[in-house]
Formats: structure tokens, sequence, C-alpha cells
């Protein structure tokens, strides 16, 4: 558990009770009971056998069916219907009240608004007091501004296993993130990348966008510039007639050999034998460090996750229920917590979800009591 709450950068700690109510084999137990068959990936990722999120989906809607919960459609909400702190219901758009004991506000983040998170949940929550930390993009693409991405000399290219480290306009490290990346006509996009973008979105909040960031990729973490340093002597040795440019590409993918070349001012022509030693340092440093200006984000409506949310402060972590309202929970990405790309975001909105929704379900109950 304590690996998993890593995963989750924003306010990760107050997971853990709910975590301990409904983890992750919690989940893979309900969906095969609801007979949803799952598979296991090496890293450890677990997916439907039919690799098809409808499954999952038509799982859970065939379960609620089951029970007969009765599901409004095309039936917005317009406030809560609150009175002396206590919630006791909705109302519609159209005017129609809905009256329970129990209210849960799961409306998702402001990312992806087609899919139907439009906010709207926070501004509910506000309306009856609730605080609401910053709205941010995390999980989203980033937009850099080096000449190699403006004329698309990378667009398309995929690197595996690369690490991304950030730095500030002064040189202080921020942070470092490991992963797949996916060069794009506006900057850098896949897994590696969007882990970053929550420290680059957050950055840029604070100092108004006003200063680039560097990111820095090692091509090869996982070797040490001694190695890539015996590697491309033994290269050159055995080409020492070949131009620089395809001896190089030999060792790099094509197009990275090229802008490597062009960033460095090195001669693509040049026969390997008359290269430096300098320049062969040169190549190595650029291997290990290929720089990246990162001007900020896509926006929040591409983002995979909202970041910020309403105050965890305000909630109850075992229950989530609202600590101002009586009756009144929240569950999912509506709240100030967001995690990185790999399951772990989806996994705390289960998680929340079931917490919420056992909660909402006991002081429905005893309220059904008193009656």
């Amino acid at each position: 558990m304590d690996k998993f709450i890593k995963n989750i950068p924003g306010n990760g700690r107050f997971m853990h009770s709910a975590f301990s109510i409904f983890f992750n084999q919690d989940l893979v137990k309900l969906l095969e009971s609801l007979g949803v068959d799952t598979r296991v990936e090496e890293e450890g990722k677990i997916y439907p056998v039919s690799n098809q999120a409808q499954t999952v989906v038509d799982a859970l809607k065939n379960c609620i069916q089951d029970r007969g919960v009765k599901v409004y459609l095309n039936s917005p909400v317009k406030k809560l219907l609150v009175e002396d702190k206590k919630c006791q219901g909705v109302e519609l758009e159209n005017g129609k009240r809905i009256f329970a004991f129990s209210t849960i506000i799961a409306t998702g983040g402001a990312s992806f608004p087609k899919t139907g998170s439009s906010g709207d949940g926070y501004l509910m929550a506000q309306a009856v007091g609730h605080s609401i930390v910053d709205l941010f993009p995390s999980a989203v693409a980033l937009i850099c501004r080096d000449s190699y991405i403006i004329n698309k000399d990378l667009q398309g290219l995929s690197l595996q296993n690369v690490s991304l480290t950030l730095y500030d306009a002064k040189g202080k490290k921020l942070t470092m993130e490991k992963g797949d990346i996916v060069f794009t006509h506006f900057g850098l996009s896949g897994p590696g990348a969007l882990r970053l973008s929550r420290c680059v979105a957050l950055n840029q909040q604070k100092k108004s966008g006003s200063q680039a960031l560097i990111a820095k990729i090692d091509l090869w973490p996982h070797k040490s510039v001694d190695d890539i340093q015996k590697e491309l002597q033994q290269l050159f040795q055995a080409n020492s007639r070949r131009s620089l440019k395809n001896a190089l590409q030999e060792y790099l993918p094509n197009r990275v050999a090229l802008v490597c070349l062009r960033v460095l001012g090195l001669p693509e022509e040049i026969q390997v034998s008359q290269v430096s030693k300098g320049q062969i340092i040169s190549i190595i440093q650029f291997i290990k460090a290929i720089p990246l200006t990162i001007s900020g984000t896509r926006s929040l409506q591409e983002a995979t996750v909202t970041g910020g949310g309403i105050k965890v402060k305000e909630i109850d972590p075992k229950t989530f229920a609202s600590k101002l309202i009586q009756g009144l929970y929240f569950a999912g990405e509506i709240l100030d917590i967001d995690a990185h790309t790999g399951g772990y975001n989806m996994q705390c909105a289960f998680s929340m979800g079931y917490a919420a929704g056992k909660g909402a379900a006991e002081t429905a109950l005893r309220e059904k009591e008193k009656k």
C-alpha cells in the first residue's frame, strides 16, 4: 500500500483508510463476482480478459439494475437541497426535487468535459460552503519550444524506458520520472511525460507561466557514461571510414542521431576517424541529457486527470462524508486527490466510491430507522 500511495502525489496519504476498506484485490474480486474475468500483465497491471473497458461498464450497469437502482438520464442537477447544515437531496434543472437521506457527489473533475465532467460538482460543493483548491491539468501532454520540436523533426517517434528530469529556470532539480515517451508536433506525450506534467502544471501555476522549465531525457538510464563511451569507441573503431551520421545511426534512432548532430553543431559527413575525444564526450552528454524547453502543458480539457478540487480537510477519510454538511458525501476526482497514470487514479476512484457508498448507506439506514 505504501508503494501504491507514493504514486498518488496529490494527497496520497488521505487514501490510506479507503484502501484499508477496499483495495486493488477487493476490486478484482468484485469484478470477478460480476462475471468479469481478469488477467495480470508482467508489470502487475490488471485488465479484463476482453481488453475492453466496456466489459467493466456493462458489468457495473447490470449490477445496479439487478439491485433495483433507479437511474435518471438527461437529468442535470441544479443544486443540493441543504437546510440547517443537512443535505436532504437534490433539485434538478427541470424543477423536480429528489429527496434522500444521503447524497453522494461523484461528478468527476473538469478534464475531458465531453465525458460529462463539466466541473458542475465544484459549483454545487462551493454553494454549500466547501472550499476548492485551484484546478490544474495532470497526466497531460507537455508543450515544448525547441527547434527540433517546432520543425517536427522527431514527431511520432517513441522512446521506451527513458528517464526525464525536470529543472527550473535556475537549474534546480524539481523531479524525475521514468517511462515511455512519444514526440508530438507540439512537444511530448506518453506515460513518462504524463507523469512529469503534474509538476510542470503546478510550477507554471505558481510562477504564472512566466518562466520555461528544462527537461532532460536520459535515453538509457540503465547505462553509465563509461558504458556508452566503451560502446561508442567499439562502434567507431569498427566504422572508422564511415561518416559520423551513418555510424551514429547504428547506435541511436535515426532521427535522434540527426538531431544530436544538429544540436551539437557537428558536421554529418565528417569521417568517424576525424571525430575528436571532446566531440565524443559531447555526444555522450547529449544521449544522457537530451534537452527540452518546456513552456507548459496542454489544457485542462485535454488532461487525463484533474488536479485540485474539494479540500480533503473538509472530508472524513473513512466515510468520505462532508464535515460541513450532514448527509453529504464525495467520491472520485472531484476531491483534491490525483494520482499517476497506470491504474492508480482509477483505484482511488473505486476505493473512494466504495467508502462513500458504505458510509452513505449506513447513514441512510440510521435515518430511516429514526423515521
